[in-house]
């Protein structure tokens, strides 16, 4: 049987960078998992300290993603654009200079 390493609150908070009271309401809002022993001993496994640091990294690089598209949607939304739009094949620059050369 594996046996698993347990973390006290201070132990999990010292781990995470973050103060032992964060660290309990997190737990108490059922956003890292816990081992509530008493009233007063939670323990926490390090794989449940790795799979909240896990899906937090994930949230944040999503975000990050649909932050740099909300930008680019927002700042040039033609290059976003899916089809559409006319292609800039050289035709019309063409066409130009042709009717240009006629005018002579």
């Amino acid at each position: 049987m594996e046996r698993k390493e347990l973390l006290t609150a201070d132990e999990a908070a010292a781990y995470l960078n973050v103060s032992k009271a964060t660290i309990l309401k997190w737990a108490r809002k059922g956003k890292i998992e816990r081992v509530k022993i008493s009233a007063k001993i939670v323990l926490f496994s390090i794989e449940a300290i790795d799979n909240f640091l896990k899906e937090k990294t994930d949230r944040v690089e999503s975000t990050a993603r649909n932050h740099q598209h909300a930008v680019r949607t927002a700042c040039y939304p033609k290059a976003v654009q899916k089809g559409g739009g006319k292609k800039n094949t050289g035709e019309s620059w063409r066409d130009l200079r042709q009717e240009v050369s006629s005018w002579d």
